[in-house]
């Protein structure tokens, strides 16, 4: 008689509201009231429960203390029953104080819990970021009908699990176990996001009814069939080598994709993402994107829509030089190539594309933003348009084959840096609409041998606008003898060793090859005496003041290499000595009297 009444006190089913004071396995709470789940369970003694149903109302601190704080003491509880509560909302802190929402299993609600089969509230309508995860033993997880979402990574890491049903009234739904082998979505579902699971071909099923995809690192899914409604398709570390993309499509974003090669996208698209899909030759551009990251493509030829406000191509650094891009067109009524922008690394720019020699500009830009061409390979710029009319900073920086830069009228403003770096540039020609240059804006083109400078007044030149190598070496060429009195005493422009007027003769191409050279300078007496190459015929030298004024002028003897001028009548000052004969040999020093 004593044995069995032991082993029915071991079986009792103990049934109160809020106190449980037997060691009895299978466990009972009802009437919870909210924020007391944690009282009730500290009066369980059994450091086992096979089962736990707790039916009533509970809220977000009866799982993040109640639940938690049970586990945390060495008791474990096999199964879990919550199908008889309600969540309600409640302000609480954990980490930090936050507001849970009602019918919302909270984040971290069951963190590294070890139960092996788990019944959620029958009134669930979401599932938080987090709130299932890390379950080592858990087996068995049932869905109430009332389920509508599944935030992401609501539920992850589940080991021991291999399948899911879902309820059918499921809209929403993101899942992350890697042990997931099948998967039956519901018709309705809008928003499906699966990441790193085992699913294959033919394990899962995208209904009609998807809008927003998502699939991350489903290494062994080959092929899909894409939803006619879908707007929006997130494809991560996958191996998909084709894919037809419905018309309605707006955004796609496809990266660490090694297996496809082309993209057919539909008219109407809003953003492509597509970087370091490395077997990508061929995408095109629909007008209306506004939005394109294509770096680290194969990609060889691109258009930038009109509408563009961020688009990247090329390389991005990380992966090294872009090698397969050779040509860029930007579409008629582009009015501003935005450019690189420091703080969000976005903006419409093309870097790291050592074969790129060829882009075509409409006629409708106006500006080329800051770092719009970063080390590409043009050896000649002859293409920016004359409707452009300032160019920023670093926009064409580091291109270590350019090797003339020649800018058409209209160009009115160079920013600083324009040039930097352009290490083999040995031919420069400014327009005569050039207004000012930004400091070091050909800094580090130490190989420049001419500057054409077609501008009657010096613009406005930055302190460093070009290395003082080259106004060592180079020869400035200006278009008539005032304004090269004007350059002369212009600052930066004054500092060329070499400046003469030719420009204007039409002989673009000579430089100052009559190695005029004026022996003690400043003159300290009545005469100025000056050395050049051997004369050619009709050769002159002549004295003017800095506004161009001819004060003195002396024809010099074919043949000859050196001649005397008397200075004696002139004051005390700055003044020019130009020489020119026939032969196209020219020459300019500055003489201090």
């Amino acid at each position: 008689m004593k044995k069995n009444v032991l082993l029915f006190g071991m079986c009792l089913l103990f049934s109160i509201a809020g106190a449980v004071t037997l060691p009895s396995r299978t466990i009972q709470l009802t009437k919870v009231q909210a924020g007391t789940l944690a009282d009730s369970l500290n009066k369980v003694s059994a450091d086992t429960i096979n089962t736990l149903t707790v039916s009533g109302t509970i809220n977000a601190k009866d799982f993040l203390k109640g639940l938690s704080n049970f586990a945390q003491s060495g008791k474990i509880i096999t199964n879990l029953d919550l199908s008889a509560c309600s969540i309600d909302s409640v302000t609480y802190q954990l980490y930090a104080t936050s507001f849970y929402q009602a019918d919302e299993l909270p984040q971290f609600a069951f963190t590294g819990a070890n139960y092996v089969t788990l019944k959620l509230p029958s009134t669930l309508k979401s599932i938080a970021t987090q709130a299932i995860t890390l379950a080592p033993k858990l087996i068995s997880l049932e869905l109430p009908s009332s389920l509508v979402e599944i935030k992401l990574n609501g539920i992850q890491g589940l080991p021991l699990m291999s399948t899911l049903t879902l309820p059918a009234g499921i809209k929403k739904v993101a899942l992350n176990f890697n042990t997931l082998t099948s998967l039956v979505v519901p018709d309705g579902v809008t928003d499906l996001d699966l990441t790193y699971s085992a699913l294959k071909d033919g394990t899962f099923n995208l209904p009609s009814s998807v809008v927003n995809l998502n699939l991350t690192g489903l290494t062994k899914v080959t092929s899909l069939t894409l939803p006619a409604a879908l707007k929006s398709l997130y494809l991560d570390d996958t191996s998909i080598p084709a894919l037809i993309l419905p018309s309605g499509l707006k955004r796609l974003s496809m990266t660490t994709n090694t297996a496809i090669t082309s993209l057919v996208l539909p008219e109407g698209m809003d953003s492509i993402d597509v970087h370091t899909c490395k077997s990508l030759t061929s995408v095109n551009t629909p007008s209306t994107l506004t939005y394109a990251n294509l770096l680290d493509t194969k990609i060889s030829s691109s258009v930038v829509p009109a509408g563009a406000k961020v688009f990247m191509l090329g390389g991005s650094g990380t992966w090294g030089m872009n090698t397969s891009l050779t040509s860029v067109t930007f579409s008629p009524g582009t009015n501003s190539i935005i450019g690189y922008n420091d703080a969000t690394s976005l903006g419409v720019y093309i870097q790291n594309a050592s074969n790129l020699t060829s882009i075509t500009f409409p006629s409708s830009l106006v500006s080329i933003g800051y770092g719009s061409f970063y080390n590409i390979g043009i050896t000649l710029l002859d293409f920016i348009p004359s409707s452009v009319t300032s160019i920023a900073l670093y926009a064409f920086s580091s291109c270590p084959d350019l090797k003339e830069v020649k800018l058409k009228e209209g160009l009115q403003n160079l920013g600083d840096n324009v040039f930097d770096g352009c290490t083999s540039v040995t031919k420069v020609t400014l327009p005569s609409t050039l207004k000012s240059m930004g400091a070091t804006t050909f800094n580090g083109c130490t190989k420049i041998t001419d500057v054409y400078s077609y501008a009657a007044v010096p613009p406005a030149a930055g302190t460093g606008s070009f290395d003082n190598a080259v106004l060592t070496d180079a020869t400035l060429h200006v278009t008539s003898t005032t304004a090269q009195a004007l350059y002369a005493a212009a600052p930066v422009w004054k500092d060329f060793t070499d400046l003469v007027m030719d420009i204007s003769t039409g002989v673009e191409n000579v430089r100052n090859n009559s190695s005029l050279s004026l022996s003690g300078n400043p003159v300290q007496g009545s005469e100025a005496v000056l050395t050049f190459v051997e004369a050619g015929e009709g050769a002159v030298l002549r004295i003017t003041d800095l506004s161009g004024k001819t004060l003195l002028q002396q024809v010099v003897a074919t043949g000859s290499t050196t001649t005397t001028l008397s200075v004696a009548n002139l004051s005390k000052g700055v003044y020019l000595v130009n020489y020119s004969d026939n032969t196209g040999k020219r020459g300019m020093v500055k003489m201090i009297k």
